[in-house]
């Protein structure tokens, strides 16, 4: 019986990709494009970041504030991560600028938390940025989807039942939205 060629380990594998130009020539322009799109967020999220730091609250990026919440803190000084209701109103603001999808999306990711139900703006500013975001189906360049959905679930999480009018005025006018089923979801828990 004929025996078959030996496996190819991982390090060999590793090492003659390092042989092939090909792939590291694939490899050097992927490398590129990621570090150019990591410039672009970090220019874009510069303006906002640097407000943030102005009242204390210091991140790389508004990324940083997605599961960092500390609200034990709110009504003291803000370390670090810890939001205020300055940065939040800082946040709020941003969102309605001119930002990449991404950055929108950190916002509202970062914003996403029924803590804030409160805050009658936050649920406005969504509401409208929700019909002004097209669904990933219509977006081509796959690094400026997902927007519409994450405002779907800062709605989900910031509804209340005094909001039941604005969801069903949502429902339909966005039938087919991005994380709709969320906001539907919210709806029959009122009921």
């Amino acid at each position: 019986m004929a025996k078959g060629p030996s496996p190819v380990t991982a390090r060999d594998l590793m090492a003659a990709l390092k042989k092939d130009k090909a792939h590291q020539t694939q490899k050097k322009m992927q490398d590129q494009e990621v570090a150019a799109f990591e410039k672009l967020l970090l220019d874009d999220e510069k303006p906002m970041l640097d407000e943030l730091a102005f009242i204390g609250v210091h991140v790389n990026s508004v990324w940083d504030f997605i599961n960092d919440w500390d609200f034990e803190k709110w009504e003291g000084s803000c370390p670090d991560k810890n939001f205020t209701p300055e940065a939040i109103k800082i946040l709020i603001d941003h969102l309605q600028q001119d930002h990449h999808p991404r950055t929108i999306q950190g916002i509202v990711r970062s914003l996403a938390d029924n803590r804030l139900s409160d805050l009658n703006e936050l649920w406005n500013v969504l509401e409208v940025l929700y019909g002004k975001h097209l669904t990933d189906e219509h977006i081509k360049n796959p690094q400026e989807r997902g927007v519409q959905y994450a405002i779907a679930l800062a709605l989900s999480e910031l509804a209340k039942e005094s909001r039941l009018e604005s969801m069903i005025k949502i429902i339909k006018n966005h039938p087919n939205g991005d994380g709709i089923e969320m906001l539907e979801a919210k709806i029959k828990s009122f009921q």
